[in-house]
């Protein structure tokens, strides 16, 4: 539970070095660069690994989809560890075979597009089909052309102002819309040009079709222009499957060649002078003693410092083995700020109750938690993927635990099945029986999630030495609210309302501290009471708990009660199995996205709005950037 300190790191050294220092530094993967300078690359070698990379990638595109090597849920990188020699024997073989690849590659997109344009004629031709005469029908004196209206209403029109020496016929065709041709003396052409754009006319094209030909013979022309295209696509294609049997080599290729054009990058951004380069980066402390002993042992000296001010570090969580997959639900909303407050730890404890409570159905955690096992024993799954997975897999042995609880197990199924509509199997409460009493427990989890936040708010004040806000604007709070908590619990409900008062007296002396005037002080802190409004606001947003909760057993009952409604026989028992089956799959999928949304809302307005401070930017060292290989 904790952002990583970090340290200023400038590297100095030969000109002669600078490559090995940079690859050494991306093997490392753990120095973020500071931009020094700021220059496009002019270099032959960054024009040329970028013009690979482009090529590779199409190649790859295409190949991708004759690939027979067995697929996983997962995309699982292929293992060659990094050897230079490797790479450079790789990439010139890969160049070697891939000129005809690419070749075929541009040849084949070519031939995508032509296909496309061919069967847009032959719809936009067929229209016409009803026409008895030829497309080209134009004299010296006349002229013929076809189209369709967009709307009824246009073509009516038309036909009713239509004037005369022009003869106008109606194209019979199954499609909607008004198709016709029309025949007109050329003295009036500018006259029926201007009534066709009016009435929003789409006047067909057909001038490059040879004169005198019919529509059914360029239709005939074109579908076999297009039987010949497919051919062609069909002996790229079989090229493309037997290219595809060394579909790896590309893969590493490509890889190679995007890590060359992370290296010219990387080069960019550094001082180079004529003998020597300066490299200045972010890295975490704990780190700092194994990079120095790396760049020493390349002749580079390094030089570390603390964070200045001004500085505007990256910021690097540090959390446990548990914590650390819910990061990912912090960073969709921001990371926090260097030397801020990391909520990782208490939002993880939060979220997954939460969450359980929102579904509350044993039987259905059962499943999420099977699924999640599943998915996490599949080869390939990594990065945020295998976090929110794991996060999953956390909330449904929640659910598990709050459905057993609540005596849900696929709503009533357990009850249906032993015909027992009576048994409570709660080993607590049943929900639906006696719903305020988890109204109730919703609303002080709601105050011990607001006063968690508080309490770090407090924390926070004292990490920046504001020892007086910390006491008197957060403490005082977190007391009053205390004893309003307290007040739920029978027992202790006067020690409650005494810690209460204390809370109360203290924000009313103390809030206007900075009036000299007594009477505007006290004033100003009678108002801040106020205050408990929006807290009492925020506690009642937990009661959201207890809506998605009672939602989810009720729709499960509701499908359990339809799918036993078609009595006892063959075709039932089928009906029974697909009720089931659906409703119950729809019913996880559309409460599980529910609690996740509405337990994480809980975490960013309710709970984040009490103390965090975000717009932090990720730590992003310089590292290799392999898609299709590991290391």
């Amino acid at each position: 539970m904790a952002i990583v300190e970090m340290r200023k790191v400038t590297l100095l050294g030969m000109v002669t070095q600078k490559e090995k220092c940079i690859e050494a530094l991306m093997k490392f993967g753990c120095v973020e660069q500071i931009e020094c300078v700021k220059k496009k690359s002019n270099s032959l070698l960054s024009e040329r690994a970028k013009s690979a990379y482009e090529n590779f990638g199409r190649i790859l595109k295409h190949l991708q989809t004759y690939d027979t090597r067995k697929k996983t849920i997962f995309y699982q990188a292929l293992s060659m560890n990094f050897e230079a020699e490797t790479w450079k024997v790789v990439y010139d073989e890969a160049v070697r075979k891939g000129e005809t690849c690419l070749e075929l590659s541009l040849l084949y997109d070519q031939l995508l597009v032509e296909i496309k344009k061919c069967e847009s004629t032959i719809l936009g031709i067929k229209c016409y089909e009803g026409l008895e005469i030829p497309l080209h029908y134009n004299s010296n004196h006349c002229q013929f052309i076809v189209g369709n209206f967009k709307e009824v209403e246009n073509k009516l029109k038309f036909e009713s102002e239509k004037i005369k020496l022009c003869e106008y016929r109606e194209i019979p065709v199954k499609s909607q819309g008004g198709y016709f041709a029309l025949i007109f003396h050329r003295e009036v052409e500018a006259e029926i040009i201007e009534m066709l754009k009016k009435q929003e006319a789409n006047v067909a094209n057909f001038s490059h079709y040879p004169f005198g030909v019919g529509v059914k013979e360029i239709v005939r022309s074109e579908e076999e222009h297009l039987a010949e295209l497919f051919k062609d696509k069909q002996v790229i294609e079989e090229k493309f499957k037997e290219y595809a049997k060394g579909i790896e080599l590309f893969e590493k290729a490509c890889d190679y060649v995007k890590i060359q054009m992370e290296q010219e990058s990387a080069k960019d951004k550094l001082y180079s002078l004529e003998y020597t380069f300066i490299l200045q980066g972010w890295i975490a402390k704990m780190d700092e003693k194994v990079l120095e002993n790396l760049v020493n042992s390349l002749g580079v000296s390094m030089k570390s410092e603390c964070v200045q001010e001004g500085d505007t570090p990256p910021t690097l969580l540090s959390n446990n083995r548990f914590s650390t997959n819910f990061e990912t639900i912090t960073k969709q909303y921001s990371l926090p700020k260097y030397k801020s407050i990391d909520p990782n730890f208490f939002l993880s404890f939060f979220f997954v109750v939460f969450f359980g409570m929102m579904i509350g159905d044993a039987g259905y955690g059962v499943i999420i938690t099977l699924v999640t096992i599943f998915l996490l024993r599949q080869k390939g799954i990594s990065g945020t993927t295998h976090k929110m997975v794991k996060i999953l897999f956390y909330c449904g042995i929640s659910t598990i635990v709050f459905g057993a609880l609540f005596g849900s197990w696929w709503g009533n199924l357990l009850q249906l099945a032993t015909k027992r509509p009576e048994w409570n199997l709660a080993i607590w409460f049943d929900p639906v029986r006696d719903p305020m009493k988890l109204l109730v427990i919703c609303c002080v989890l709601g105050m011990l999630h607001l006063l968690v936040g508080l309490l770090l708010k407090g924390w926070g004040h004292i990490l920046k030495r504001e020892y007086s806000s910390a006491l008197f604007d957060v403490g005082f709070w977190i007391l009053f609210l205390a004893g309003v908590l307290l007040l739920f619990f029978p027992t202790i409900q006067k020690v409650g309302m005494y810690v209460a008062i204390i809370g109360a007296l203290g924000l009313i002396v103390t809030q206007g501290r900075r009036e000299k005037n007594i009477i505007k002080r006290l004033l100003i802190g009678l108002l801040s009471l106020y205050g408990i409004t929006g807290y009492l606001s925020d506690v009642l947003s937990y009661s959201r708990i207890l809506a998605l909760g009672l939602a989810t057993g009720i729709i499960a009952t509701v499908i359990n009660t339809i799918a036993t409604l078609f009595g006892f026989s063959i075709i039932s028992v089928v009906l029974f199995i697909i009720v089931m089956i659906i409703g119950h799959t729809f019913n996880i999928l559309i409460n599980t996205l529910g609690a996740y949304i509405h337990a994480s809302r809980l975490q960013y307005i309710e709970f984040f709005g009490k103390f965090y401070e975000g717009d932090g930017r990720e730590f992003n060292p310089l590292r290799e950037p392999r898609k299709y290989t590991k290391r």
